[in-house]
């Protein structure tokens, strides 16, 4: 966002009827979701489509979030039985592909294969039991969308604000 100076926040759209401590949070978590969904939609746009979602890390403690975040993004939201560790769980599957990718160039300098994609790689690997799945609701993704639209202009004017 180019923040420049000491940067500030606030929370739109709260009032004396509406301002309690759950709705600070859920707007709080809320914004974290649209900032992810601003991100995908890039992606989207570049051709890859998300289709699903897998929840990992500490998110993972307040299982309800999945269930918003499938609201939120219109995507099935999986939650497998290890996914406190899943980020480092991730990160050992990248490295592992790597050094297979590695492997595999060197052995290509001889005899011509190549190496297998990541989605191969990944179709492969073991991931586990899917501890709990969220399907997305038409009505709350209706919302939701309505939110994130202006989420994405007070995004813009905060941006245009700055330079």
């Amino acid at each position: 966002l180019n923040v420049t100076k000491a940067g500030s926040s606030g929370l739109y759209g709260l009032n004396a009827t509406n301002a309690t401590a759950g709705n600070a949070v859920k707007a709080a978590l809320l914004s974290v979701m649209f900032n992810l969904q601003l991100g995908s939609d890039v992606l989207t746009d570049q051709g890859y489509p998300r289709t699903e979602l897998i929840l990992s890390g500490g998110v993972t403690k307040t299982p309800q979030l999945g269930q918003i975040l499938a609201d939120v993004f219109n995507a099935k939201v999986t939650l497998f039985d290890a996914a406190e560790e899943g980020t480092a769980w991730g990160a050992a599957l990248m490295g592992a592909y790597r050094h297979s990718v590695l492997q595999a160039d060197d052995a290509d300098a001889a005899d011509g294969d190549g190496h297998e994609s990541w989605s191969d790689y990944l179709s492969r690997v073991d991931k586990g039991e899917a501890n709990v799945e969220f399907y997305p609701d038409a009505s709350r993704h209706e919302a939701y969308s309505e939110v994130y639209a202006k989420y994405k202009q007070l995004v813009k004017d905060v941006i245009s604000e700055s330079t």
